[in-house]
This record gives structure tokens, sequence and C-alpha cells, in this order.
């Protein structure tokens, strides 16, 4: 019984685990169908929670769910009431649910509009845009007008993103409601003519999408979209384009011009010296050429567009060929060869269509082409539709090249004709002929080319190699006699019909030279023989010679007997007895009893047209009339007709492109619209950039880094005028003093101004345009002063706040302004007595020269912030833009802390209109775009020589002295900014490694204070145990195991520094590693040196005899 118990117990046991586990596989297998079969009751207990945390888990679960292609509607309500929550991850979810929903449930989305049009006040301006995106995605046609409402709302909104937002909305509530357009497009006008590049591009994709015909919006942006096309995201530079390009046919007319190409000589003298009415009718046949001349504004667009050829977007390649292509001179072509070339470097896709528009432009102007040839040689692996657009354009250039180039092109299409792939050698065939006839001096060579294939056992390779023959012998018939009669020998090998027959026509063709003494006849008679055998193909052509041949022969025989004399009826007799006669004959028997109808109609028609002498007159105009030359002309022909970059174009003119509207023509001089629209509308107070006005620069710096600008003056600056209060960009009154000085302390820029030095800042922007407000002047007396001083000349004043960043840069905008008072103030007065002494603070090559020049006269230093702020006309910004080192962005965003704290400040201080160029080391969108790249990639760069220093030096360096050679980022400054000295150090310390820095110009507390900063270390007195500061090379150098040269200046070469006495002063065996490429690596290993240089390959390490 015990053991009966014990079996029943382990039944059980064992139908519960298989019960177990077949509920684990159900449930595995119902995970996979989606988890809302699993939890629909669990998800809306999550969704109707009152936590945050398990409402965000709900709405997640439910997008997740909805992103696999499942039906989620039955959340709808569930989801939409947490639309109020004040939770951004919340409202982001509930947004994207109601985007797809909501047209399903109008009712219920219908009872959220109210809650996310409140949030179009939101502080957040993510929230704001959202609203708008969901309240125009919701696609209710009642809701319209509050679409309509948001969009007026979000076009006025401070955040360029809201805006941006708001241009995408307008398509949808067009959509929604077209009766809306003329409220829509007063919208639309107001964001073509936003400042912000961000704006315009998705400005132009609506303009595109509701009223492409609007020229009237366009007219007075058009300058501002061609100098913000070179700042747009690539799909706004790809609509903006389009615009432009079709604005362009519609605004400017084509004009021409007529150059001369030969100096005309009347009387003995050249026209040239005549007026241009008396030159112009010199002018004669074959003397002049057309130009097209460019509307400025027309070459305002095409001196922007080359700088985007350089996009990593192919589309926006092809766009701005379009734009040359169709808006510019054939001379311009030139630029976008190159671009459009470099695109078959890019994925198979991308060269197909690259392909398709270089073909287009070179059947019309393939010269700019011809120095790529190389590059469109056919590769083993290319795709049909790839190869065959590459041998086109082969054919098209072909006649531009050089002689050297010309083989090239002959002996790949040779090749290819040789291969396995029938399309392919049927295309270089083709291409050979092509190439034959757009040069006639080199189609002997390819007519050779082309022969050596007639004895080939491939007949599509014969067949095709006849079919070029023959055009190229119709080309010249004169030269090729030879040729017919080594053609007509190689019957006897050729077996393919369409090849036999190709080469019995041109028998045929050539029966009339000589007189009849050719080899047409006796070639009739070999056919003849075996005529039963040949393809019907071959049978034609050969009746067709029998009748060729008997048409010469009557031709001859009447041609030698008197007119009018009566026929003898023996001679006749005696004529129809001749050999080539019975031939006829023999063929036209042949023919009689084939089984083709067609030949047998054939020889019947040409029977009836030679028995009777009175008609062979009719029969030599039908069968002996010159054939016309043929010309094969390129595949893709035609397709240049299609506006570049179009799918038109791509599929070709035999199919029907729905929607396709070609590029219209260009408007005539009388309809064109006048200059005077393109002048931008200036708002009501504004004065254009070329009014007179006071200049002032200040820069507000912070804690420095760098020891000075990097460069002498500002490569590139743009301004944007700032919102907030004061309205900046304003009234620019012209000044004529100098700025008071003072010594109030400034407390709210304590914050980020560092109380004993500065840094100077770049920046890549420029303020082109001027405000005027309407202020009234209190003091008449001043007022008629200030008038007086416009009329005669005033002084403009220019002030800088930050003595060591901006330094150089105002210094020499004080140099190149002697009418502009700058002024450059800093809060520590240690740095201002240093500039106003013969010893300046920052080194830079002619810096010296160019302040004690303009010192006291137009160029000034203060420690009075304030002031310079109040007396400004212009302001600049410099402060510290550093890379973030935590949070969002550590590694390669910039911390804009300080620009907004200056700011700030200046509003606060500020006592009239001010214009503000914001000047930093970053550029806009440089962290963005250039994030993987700089950051990424120097990273990678430094880490490698280090490691190939630790590799070399044995694999530690714990212990070891390694000198560093230079701390300043480049030669010929003291500026530190982003040295990679720097980052070398710190991964020195980290291998406990001892280091020795010798820099010219770098002062020592400028490299402490480099090697104290976050990311390096925090103590410096730990710092100073392993790291030490030299005088001199030699200093630096004694004792220690490795030199690594981190900076290129000129007393490091082999020229300027004895490495014989530093070789002997350090361990051996002794280490150079060159970072910056100007040491004589030879020189060097022969005193004893081991030389590692950066970009070059590792070198073995060898036992230096001196110390075997």
């Amino acid at each position: 019984m015990e053991s009966l118990s014990r079996i029943s117990s382990l039944l059980e046991t064992a139908r519960d685990l298989t019960l177990e586990a077949a509920q684990s596989a159900s449930a595995a297998g119902r995970s996979n169908r989606g988890d809302k079969q699993l939890s629909s009751r669990e998800t809306r207990k999550l969704l109707n929670s009152r936590m945050d945390r398990e409402v965000l888990d709900g709405l997640r679960r439910v997008i997740s769910i909805m992103s696999r292609g499942v039906d989620c509607s039955e959340f709808f309500a569930d989801v939409v009431k947490n639309v109020a929550s004040p939770t951004l991850e919340i409202k982001k979810l509930v947004y994207i649910y109601l985007l797809r929903y909501a047209e399903s449930e109008p009712d219920l989305a219908l009872l959220s509009i109210n809650t996310i049009q409140k949030a179009l006040n939101d502080q957040n301006q993510l929230v704001r845009a959202m609203a708008i995106r969901v309240m125009s995605g919701i696609r209710v046609p009642v809701i319209s007008q509050i679409v309509a409402l948001a969009i007026k709302k979000g076009v006025t909104d401070m955040s360029a993103y809201v805006r941006k937002c708001a241009a995408f909305a307008i398509p949808k509530c067009y959509k929604l409601d077209p009766s809306r357009l003329p409220q829509l497009t007063e919208y639309l006008g107001t964001l073509l003519g936003d400042p912000s590049y961000f704006v315009v591009g998705a400005a132009v994709m609506a303009y595109q999408d509701i009223c492409p015909d609007r020229w009237d919006l366009i007219h007075p942006q058009y300058r501002s979209l061609v100098k913000m096309l070179i700042d747009m995201d690539e799909w706004g530079q790809l609509a903006t384009l389009r615009l432009l390009t079709n604005y362009a046919r519609h605004s400017f007319p084509l004009m021409t011009a007529i150059k001369n190409k030969k100096p005309k000589i009347i009387n003995g003298e050249d026209a040239e010296f005549y007026s241009d009415d008396q030159a112009s009718e010199t002018v004669g046949d074959g003397q002049v050429q057309y130009v097209q001349k460019l509307d400025p504004d027309l070459e305002l667009l095409l001196k922007t567009c080359p700088p985007l050829l350089q996009s990593r977007n192919s589309a926006v390649i092809v766009a701005v060929a379009r734009v040359f292509r169709h808006l510019a001179p054939t001379e311009y072509i030139s630029i976008i060869a190159g671009p459009l070339v470099s695109l078959l470097r890019a994925p198979v896709d991308v060269q197909h269509i690259a392909l398709i528009n270089i073909v287009s432009i070179a059947l019309k102007n393939p010269r700019p082409f011809s120095q790529f040839a190389t590059h469109f040689l056919v590769n083993t692996f290319d795709p049909p539709h790839v190869w065959r657009l590459k041998l086109e354009v082969l054919t098209l250039i072909f006649p531009e090249v050089n002689t050297h180039t010309k083989n090239l092109i002959l002996s790949e299409l040779e090749y290819f004709a040789q291969g396995y792939n029938k399309e392919l050698v049927k295309e270089a065939v083709r291409a050979i002929g092509r190439c034959a006839q757009s040069e006639n001096k080199n189609s002997t060579r390819c007519l050779r080319v082309l022969l050596r294939q007639v004895e080939s056992s491939d007949g599509t390779l014969v067949a095709e190699s006849l079919t070029v023959i023959r055009h190229i012998i119709q080309q010249n018939p004169d030269a090729h006699s030879n040729t017919v009669i080594w053609l007509a020998k190689a019957l006897d090998k050729t077996t393919n019909p369409s090849a036999r027959a190709s080469i019995i026509w041109l028998v045929g063709e050539y029966s009339g030279i000589n007189n009849g003494n050719n080899i047409s006849a006796d070639t009739l008679r070999l056919l003849a023989g075996d005529f039963s055998s040949e393809s019907e193909a071959a049978k034609q052509q050969i009746v067709l010679l029998a009748a060729k041949v008997y048409t010469q022969h009557l031709n001859r025989t009447y041609s030698e007997r008197v007119p009018g004399k009566d026929e003898d009826f023996d001679a006749l007799q005696l004529e129809s007895q001749h050999p080539i006669a019975l031939l006829f004959s023999y063929v036209q028997l042949l023919a009689r009893y084939d089984l083709s109808y067609d030949l047998r109609d054939r020889a019947r028609m040409y029977k009836s047209l030679l028995s009777n002498p009175s008609s062979t007159e009719l029969a030599t105009l039908l069968l002996l009339a010159p054939k016309p030359t043929p010309h094969a002309p390129s595949p893709s022909w035609g397709r240049d007709d299609f506006t570049l970059g179009s799918a038109a174009m791509v599929v070709g003119k035999e199919e029907n492109i729905r929607d396709y509207v070609p590029l219209s023509d260009w408007v005539s001089v009388s309809r064109a619209p006048s200059p005077a629209l393109r002048e931008p509308i200036l708002p009501p107070g504004e004065i254009s950039s070329s009014s007179r006005g006071a200049l002032t620069s200040i820069g507000i710096a912070s804690k420095a880094r760098g020891g000075g600008s990097g460069s002498g003056s500002p490569s590139y600056m743009s301004s944007t005028p700032m919102s907030g209060t004061p309205k900046f960009s304003q009234q620019l009154e012209p000044r004529d003093h100098a700025p008071t000085k003072s010594t109030t302390p400034i407390e709210s820029l304590e914050d980020f101004l560092a109380s004993d030095e500065t840094e100077e800042e770049s920046t890549d922007e420029e303020e082109s345009g001027e405000d005027e407000d309407d202020e009234e002047e209190d003091d008449d007396e001043e007022e008629s002063e200030e008038s007086e001083d416009s009329d005669n000349g005033h002084k403009e004043s220019s002030q800088l706040l930050g003595a060591s960043g901006s330094g150089p840069t105002c210094a020499v905008i004080a140099a190149k302004n002697p009418e502009v008072i700058v002024t450059i103030v800093d809060l520590n007065a240690a740095r201002i007595a240093a500039w106003n002494s013969d010893t300046l603070p920052i080194y830079e090559p002619g810096l010296d020269e160019v302040v004690k020049a303009c010192r006291g006269k137009n160029l000034f230093f203060s420690t009075d912030v304030d002031t310079a702020i109040i007396e400004a006309d212009l302001v600049f910004v410099s402060v510290n833009t550093p890379t973030k080192t935590k949070g969002v962005g550590a590694g390669y965003a910039a911390d804009l802390g300080y620009v907004e704290s200056a700011t700030r400040h200046i509003a606060k201080v500020a006592t009239s209109d001010k214009i503000v160029v914001e000047k930093s080391t970053v550029p806009c969108r440089t962290a963005q775009s250039m994030r993987v790249i700089v950051v990424d990639m120097n990273e990678y760069q430094k880490k490698r020589f280090l490691n190939r220093v630790v590799s070399c030096l044995f694999n530690t360096l714990t212990g070891k002295k390694i000198a560093v050679l230079g701390f300043a980022f480049k030669k010929d400054t003291g500026d530190t900014r982003e040295s990679p000295a720097i980052t070398l150090v710190k991964y020195f310390r980290a291998e406990r490694a001892n280091i020795s820095i010798y820099d010219p110009q770098v002062s020592e507390s400028q490299i402490w204070m480099d090697l104290t900063e976050p990311g390096i270390t925090d103590d410096l007195t730990d710092l100073q145990k392993q790291v030490s500061i030299a005088q001199d090379s030699y200093e630096a150098c004694a004792d220690a195991d490795a030199v690594v040269v981190c900076t290129e200046w000129d007393e490091f070469r082999n020229t300027q520094l004895d490495y014989q006495k530093v070789y002997d002063n350090m361990k051996k065996p002794a280490f150079i590693f060159d970072g910056r490429l100007i040491l004589d690596q030879k020189s060097l290993e022969a005193i004893g040196f081991h030389v590692e240089t950066i970009g070059r390959p590792k070198t073995n390490f060898q036992t230096p005899k001196d110390w075997e």
C-alpha cells in the first residue's frame, strides 16, 4: 500500500509539473501575440492610477502595443484623460496616442482640445510646440478654426522651435479647411521673413504645399532666403533650392550679351577702338558669340550655392546641380561636375540617381565630366542599371578626352565586348559604335575592334558587331570597300542569321562599284547554291541582293546602247542568256517555291519591276537609292528635357509621370517683376544697414583658459538681434566721445567673471541689419551737435569687455577703422594695466605694433564694465563657453550659462537700445553637427598617441620622466584652448609619469590653471608632485625617458635645437614622439634617438650601437 501511495504521489507531482509547463508555454505564446491580450485590465488600471510612475508605465505599454500594429482604440478614454498631466513625459505619450486615434474617436478627441489649447501658454517651449503639432494632427474639420488660432499664436512665439512647428501646421490646417487659405497665407508671409533659418526652412515647405505660385510672398524675402540657405538643415535646403529655382525662372529674364570672337578690322584699325554703336555695326557672320547675362540677384544665388556641394546629403548636391543646370550659363557646369561624380562612391541607389543626372547634363555639355573618365569605368559588381549608364557616359565624353583616355575607353569597351554577360556584350559593342560615330578619326580603330568580334563563336556578339559595323561603313562607304570584301569572305564562318543578313545587305550596297567588277555577283552565286538552308532573314537579303545585282547589270547594259535605235531581237535574246540574268531568274525560282509567303511576295514584286525595261528607272530608284547615314542616339536621349533630379527623368520619357510639372520657361523682359520688389521690407522705425551709426563692441569674459586669441582678427562675423528687454538693434546714435573711466564694481557678474584672468572667444556671426526708433532727443543743443557730427563725420564708439580674450580682435578693429572708438573692459586691474604698458599680456605676431599704434587714439582699456555697456552702441558678448563636463551633452556640448548671465546683465544695465553680437568659440550648431567627428575622433587620436607612447616605453610610464615641448594649441600664440598637451598631460599623470613642460610663450600661471580645470585635477598640490615647468627645452629634457613635441614652435625643429645635447642628457634608450610632423626623423635616428611620428607607421625598436 505504501508503494502504491508513493506512486500515486509521484503521478500527481508529474501532472502538476506538466500543467505548469503547459501554462508557461501558453503564456509565452500569448506574450508573442502581444501584451494587449495579457493585460488589458492591468493596463487600464495603470492608466487610471494616481501615481505618475504607473501612468507612465501604462502609456509606454500602450504605445508599444500600438507600434506593433495592434488596435489600441479601446484605451482611448483612459489615455486621453491624462492629457492634463503636468508631467512632460506623460504629455508626450498622450499626444502620440491622440495623433493616431483622434480621427476614429472625434467626440472624445474634442474633449481634450481645451486642455491642449491651454498648453499653448505653457512656459516650456517643448510643451507649446507639441500642443501645436497635436492640434494640427487631429484630422477633425470642426477644429480648423482652433488650429488656425493656435498657428497664429505660434507664429509670434519667442521660441524658434515653436514657430517652426507652427509652419509645419499650416499645410495640415489648410487640408482641414481650404477656405482658410487667405488667413494661413498671411501667417506664412510672416514666417518666411523670420530671422531664424530654423523656421524659414519649414515655412518654405509649407509654402510649396499651399500656395506655390504666390511669388509676391517671395519677392521681399528672396535675398534673405538665399543668405540663409547655407545654414538650413538638409530638408530645408532642398525645399528652398526647389523654390528658388522656380522663382528664378519666373522673375529673372534670360538676357544675352554679344561677345566678339575676333576683333573686327575697320579701315585697318581695331573695331574695339570705336564706340559701342560703331562696333556693334561691324559685327558680321561668324564673328560674334552670344553669352548669358546674369541678373545680380540670380548671380547672388549662384555664388551662394557652391558651399552646399560639400553637403553629406546627396539630395542637396543634386538640388544644387539642378540650380546650375537650369539657371546658370554653361561655364558654371564645371562647378557641379566633381561633386556629382563623388556620389559614385555612395551606395548603389545613390550611384544610379547620380549617373542619371550626369547623363542628362552630359547629353548637352559633356566636357566638364571628361576629366573624371576613370570614375565611369565599369566595376565587377556594378548592377546592370549602373553599368549601362556608365557606358553611356563614357561614349558621351569620348570626343572630349585626350588620346590616352580614348585608348583607355576603347580598351575597356573591347574587354567587355568579349565577356560572358550577353547584355553587357551588346551594350559594349553599341558603345563602340557610338564612339565611332561621335568622332570619325577614331572610326577606323573602332571598326578594327569590331571586325575581330565577327569571327567569335558568340552569335549575339557577332550580330551586334555587324550592326554597328554596317553603321560605321555607311558613314564613309568609299573608304571601306576592302572591309566589305573581308566580310563577304567571313560568310563561310558566320552562322548567326542576323549576322549573315547584315553582311549580305552590305554586299548588295556595294554591287555598283567598279562598274560591276566586284564580289556581289559571285557572292550571290555562292549563296544561291545553299539557299534552302538559309534562315528567312538571310533569304530575304539574298533575294534583295539578286535584284540589286540584276538592276546594276541592266543599267550598264542599256547605258551602252544608242537611244532611238530599234532593238535587235537577237541582242535581246542574247541578253536574257547573260549569267547575271540567269542567276536572277534562278533565285526567283527558288523564292517562288519557298514556304514563306512574305519571301514569295518580295520575289514577285522584284520580278515585276525588272521584267519590263521601261520600269528599270523605277527599280533603280527603289533598290539603289542612297541610304541616309544611320545615327544611333544615346540610350537616354530625351531625358535632358526633364527637370534635373525629377522622378520623370529617372523613369524616362516613355512613361507617363503623374503630377510631373516641367520647369517653366524664362520670363520675358517685359513681364519680369521689378528688382525693387526684392528689396527687404523694413519694420516701422528700422533703418537699413547702410545708415551711419555708432559702433560699440563690448565683450564680457569669464575665467580664462587661453592666453589670447588664435588669430589677430575674426574670419567671419554674424550677429542676430536679441529679443527681450531692452530691445536690441534699434536706434544707433552717432557718438564722438570716448567712454569715461571709473572703478565701480559689478556684483552681478561675479558668478561668472574671474577675478584674475579672462579668456578670448571667437565667433562666426555678423549683424547685417540695424534698427531705428522714434525716440526724441531731450536736448535740442545735443541734437544739433549730433546732426553736425553726422554731416561733418563723427566718431563711432566701440567697446569690449574681456581684456585678454578679444583684445587682439578689437585691436585690429580699431586699426582698420580709425573713426571707431574701441574700449576694452576687464575686471582684472592688473591685466588692464598690462594692456596699457609696453609688455602686453598676450603674444600674437604683430599685435604689439597694432596696439601701440592705436592705443590712446581710438583704442582704450578700462575696468568700468557698467559704463561701457551704457555707452555702447554695439556689444560684443565674449564669454567663456566651455565644453560641458557633466549632464546632457557632456564631452561635446557647450555650456551656455555664462552667455545667459552676460545677456541678462546687459539688459539690466543698458539704458538705450543696443546691437548685441554673441562672440564665442562655438558657432551655431557646431556642437550638434560635429559631435562625432570633432570630439570622438580627436579623443581617439589623442588616446592612440598616448598608447603609442606607453607601448614604446615598454608598456609602463610609472616613475618615468616625460618632457612635453609646447603647451599652446599652435605656434606663434599663447592660446591654450583645446590644446592637445592638456589631454596628454592628464593621461601621463594617470599613468603615474613625471612630466616636465616647456613652452616659450605660455605662462606658468596659465599652465597651472589649465591643468587644474575640472576633468584634469582640482588639487594643485597633488598636481605639482608630478608636473614641473621648465625654463627652456634642455631643462625639460634633462634625465627624461622620452620627449613629446606637442606644439610646432620653430625652436623645436632640428635646425634650432641641439638634439645631440638633448640626447646626451637623456636616459637611454632615448625616445622622441613627434606629434606635429616637424622633426627630421633620419637625422635624429642617426644621433641615436628612437623616433615615432604621428601619422606614420610605428618603427621597430632597435638597440643603438652606443649603449649595446
